[in-house]
Formats: structure tokens, sequence, C-alpha cells
């Protein structure tokens, strides 16, 4: 055996070892693509129903007055954090849909949509723009929250099952 069959020998190994790896690659990108279709849909879904409850605030002596919030899209019409909303949520779903379809082998995709979840998320808890008393969440912002911390799960742990282009799926 000469020295070109052994380099072209070990350039052939080399060459089939980077094309299982991308495979591999491509099997982990195609599990998490299952979930990030349905997550894109609630996600852009429950943007168009209330996340907060109405505030009933009691005045001294000229009785109560009714804040009502609206959809996401409603409060971001008046101006204020919900603007910022809005956009983080368009951007979160163009990176749902994306990753639906496994193009990439970056970890790029999956810490993207973890980022763009957990401002959500904080706004959600901390509800920025709403004043005092702070309203409750209501079950679309309960439900909200839980397809956040779904979406924020999922894109860790696909990011974590990417090690540098091995998987273990």
């Amino acid at each position: 055996m000469t020295d070109t069959d052994t380099s072209s020998t070990n350039s052939l190994t080399e060459r089939v070892e980077r094309l299982e790896q991308g495979l591999a690659g491509n099997r982990v990108s195609d599990v998490f693509a299952r979930f990030y279709g349905p997550l894109a849909v609630a996600a852009l879904v429950m943007s168009f129903l209330p996340p907060f409850e109405e505030v009933q605030d009691k005045l001294a002596g000229s009785g109560t007055v009714r804040t009502t919030y609206g959809t996401l899209w409603e409060m971001a019409a008046r101006g204020g954090p919900a603007t910022l909303a809005v956009l983080v949520v368009l951007v979160l779903v163009t990176l749902l849909v994306v990753a639906t379809v496994p193009v990439s082998d970056s970890r790029g995709l999956p810490v993207g949509i973890a980022a763009c979840a957990g401002v959500l998320i904080l706004m959600l808890i901390l509800r920025p723009g709403t004043g005092e008393p702070t309203p409750g969440l209501t079950d679309a912002g309960v439900a909200e929250l839980v397809v956040l911390v779904c979406c924020t799960v999922v894109a860790v742990v696909h990011a974590f099952q990417r090690r540098g282009g091995k998987s273990s799926v």
C-alpha cells in the first residue's frame, strides 16, 4: 500500500464521518422541528387573546374606575412597552417558522427562540406599563406563559443537543 492510497483512504474516512455527523444533526433538527410548528401557531394565536384581567380601582368619594387592557395588539396601539412585545412576538413566530424547516446546523436559531421567549416571559411576569394596581393574568395570559416556557425549554434542549454537530438522537 502506498502513501497515496493511505491518504485517500483517510480522506474518504474523514468525509464519511463528516457526512454522518451532518446526518445526525439533521435528525436532531427534524425531531425538534415537530415542536416548533405548533408552538409558532400557539404563540401567534395567543397574541390575539387578552393576557391581563380588568382592574377596578376605588377612588375616594367618586366610585370606581375600570381599566381594561385588551389584547397585545390593542395595548400596542396605545403605545408603551406593548409595542416592543409585538415586535418580539413577530420575531419569535418568524424564528419558530424557520426552525420548522431544518436548514441550519447552528445553535443560533434555538438560542434566538429562547431569548425572544425569555423576554416575553419577563414582560408577562413584570407587566410593564400597566400601572397601579397591577392586573392579574387571565387564563389566556397563563396559557401564554406556558407556551412561552415550552418554547424556551424546547429551544434550550435543542441548542444543547447540537453539541458541535454531534448528536445523541
